[in-house]
This record gives structure tokens, sequence and C-alpha cells, in this order.
């Protein structure tokens, strides 16, 4: 009977072990499909720090029951390598110096919520739209460049004339704004702020998204820095999953194992199978733009998806990661504003600093503090010289 038992248990392990190397090698595919075909993909790429794991206590597991079945295990990870690089960063030195070093260019992303500050014990956002604390930790990196979405400003008395106070009160004179989202007085948008001066500008819009209406923008910017040397700096926003707190309550019950949960779940489906394609098609729609910049590019922002997804693979092409050259770890750069499964995920890195090749990244920083449902990311680049 344990013979049996144990010829059983590993016959099954064996199967099991099948199955998840082909959906593995299936997530593999991420950077070739786009979601606009092939929806369940998108689904793949984020389960796929969680298919790697599993794989990898498979080839450990088979090193202790069984030797022989150790290269089913080892021949996906190395099929699956170029997926693995791309969410895990393996750095030995990741400290950085808040002093920036001469010929450097210094540039922070955030999406910032609106400037509406986050509560760090309790997730939620805030009624007090004081945005000193947002401001502070930005003057303390003292980037050149600062390219915000989300970023808010209102004309209304009290609004909070955000322009005014990056460009007058904390010295970025130079900016390119997409007033994408109106409201009265006040508006949504990306935006690049700068210390130097621009040579051009332009602006790409995104079709609206059909759920809420909204639109989002890429920016560009060509700026001279060090005197002599041009870069050109592309931010944009794509689309999110446009989760509301209906949704985030939806999550909980689901995590909670609720019985309407099963019911929740469908709308959340809906709503994250809609995104996946949406952004597969902007991935597709800004390629002839990013790909022909006639100076170095760096194309930083809030992506939306993960490391393993089509949107970032199309994103990056042949460009550097930021976080892959100088970070360490899974890099998490999102925490959701409620209570749910999001909250729970480490492996939503969903914001990127995406430089030409000849940059190099002397530095990168992912600044974790909770003021934002966002991080903020910072990286030094240094153009050698030719």
């Amino acid at each position: 009977m344990a013979k049996f038992f144990r010829r059983f248990t590993k016959r099954a392990l064996l199967i099991f072990n099948i199955v998840l190397i082909a959906v593995f090698l299936l997530a593999c595919l991420t950077p070739y499909l786009n979601p606009s075909n092939w929806w369940f993909i998108g689904f793949l790429a984020l389960a796929f720090p969680f298919l790697y794991l599993l794989v990898l206590i498979y080839f450990f597991l088979w090193l202790v029951l069984k030797p022989r079945f150790c290269w089913i295990p080892l021949l996906a990870l190395i099929l699956g390598y170029k997926n693995i690089s791309s969410f895990l960063a393996v750095n030995w030195k990741f400290s950085f110096n808040v002093e920036k070093a001469d010929h450097h260019l210094r540039l922070m992303t955030w999406n910032v919520g609106r400037f509406i500050p986050m509560s760090a014990s309790t997730f939620q956002r805030s009624v007090d739209h004081n945005i000193s604390e947002m401001v502070k930790e930005i003057h303390n990196y003292n980037p050149d460049v600062l390219c915000f979405q989300e970023f808010y400003s209102s004309a209304l008395p009290g609004g909070g004339d955000n322009v005014k106070l990056f460009q007058q009160q904390l010295g970025y004179p130079y900016c390119i704004i997409a007033r994408d989202n109106m409201a009265k007085q006040s508006f949504t948008g990306t935006a690049i702020f700068s210390r130097y001066p621009f040579i051009d500008t332009g602006r790409l819009k995104f079709p609206a998204d059909l759920d809420t209406k909204r639109t989002e923008s890429l920016l560009w910017a060509d700026l001279v820095f060090n005197g002599s040397d041009t870069v050109r700096i592309t931010t944009l926003h794509l689309q999110s999953f446009n989760f509301r707190y209906r949704d985030y309550k939806q999550l909980s019950l689901i995590s909670k194992q609720e019985d309407s949960g099963f019911v929740a779940s469908k709308s959340i489906m809906r709503k994250m199978k809609d995104a996946f394609s949406f952004r597969g098609q902007q991935a597709d729609y800004v390629q002839d733009l990013i790909g022909n910049s006639p100076f170095p590019q760096v194309i930083c922002g809030d992506f939306n998806d993960v490391p393993n997804s089509y949107t970032y693979f199309k994103m990056r092409g042949e460009r550097r990661d930021a976080f892959l050259e100088k970070g360490i770890g899974l890099g998490k750069t999102y925490t959701s504003n409620y209570s749910g499964l999001l909250r729970l995920l480490p492996t939503l890195r969903i914001d990127y600093i995406l430089t030409d090749r000849k940059f190099k990244v002397s530095q990168y920083k992912n600044n974790q503090k909770i003021l934002s449902d966002h991080f903020a990311q910072v990286a030094d680049l240094e153009l050698p010289d030719k």
C-alpha cells in the first residue's frame, strides 16, 4: 500500500509539473501576444512571478525526490529567462546618494493622484488637499526634470494653482501640460516640468476610455542640459483598470471568499480584460513616435502594467530599465488605497523609467513613502562622452 501511495504521489506530482510548465511557458509568450487579440495573456502576465516561484520549487523538489526529473523545470526556467530577468533586479550595490553628481540629469516620475495625500496606516485618501509633504519629498531629491501623471491644478480661489507653484515657487519654469480632464477651472493630466529649457515639445492624445470617457496623453519635450546635450523626455499614463471604491470592496469579498465574491469577480474580470486590451492598443499606437526620436530618449510614467506584460516589453524594446540597472528585488511601485487583493500583491511594479542605451543609469531610487497610491521613481542619468 505504501509503495502504491508513493508511486501515485510521484505520478501526480509529475503530471501537475507538466501542466505547470505548460502554463509557465505560455506566460513566457507575453512579449509576443497582444492582449487585444489574446486577452487571457494579461492575466498570465500578472501571475508570472507566482508561476516562476512554483517552477523553482519543483526544481528543488525533484532534486531531492527524483534528480533525473530536474531537467523539466530547469529547461522551463532557461526558456523563461527573458521574462524572469524583467521583473527581478539583482544588484549588490543599490544605495542612493541624494547629492547629485555634476553632469548628471536627475529625473523624477510620479503618479501623484491629483495631490490628494494618503494615510500610511489606513491607505485611505485624505480629505485634506495639502500637498506640502509631497512637495517636501520632491524638494529633498531636487530633480532637474519632473514628470507627473494625474497632475492636478485649479484656478479657482483656494483650489490650488499647482502650475504656478512648480513654475514660480519651486523653480521649474519650463513645462508642458496636458489638460486632459477639465472640470470648471480645474484639470487633471500628465505634465513635464524642467529646470532646463525646451527647444521643442509635443503631445499625442490617446482615444478616450470607453468606460469613463476620460482621456490620457503622451507628452514629450526636447531639452538641453550641460550646455550642449539635447535629450527627449517622454512621459505617459496608460489605461488603468478604473477600479472604483465599489470594485475595491468587491476585491475584499473575493479575498475573504464570501458568497457574493463570485458575482463580484465577473465585474472585476471584465474591467481587467478591457484594460489589458486597451493598453496593448496604446502601446502599439505610440511606437512610431517613441521609436523615431532624433535625440537620446527617456520614457517614463505610469504604464499600469507589470514587467511581464506585452505593454512593458513593447514600450521597453531595447531600452534600459532603470530599476533593473540599479534597483533590487521586485520594486513594487503601487499600493492600493483600499483593502483587498491588490494591496497584498508584492509584484505590482507598474511605474517605469526607460532610457535609450546611450544613457548610463548612475543611480535609481524607488521612494516607498506612502504619499500617493504610487511611489515616486528617481534616477540619475549620464550621457558618457561621445
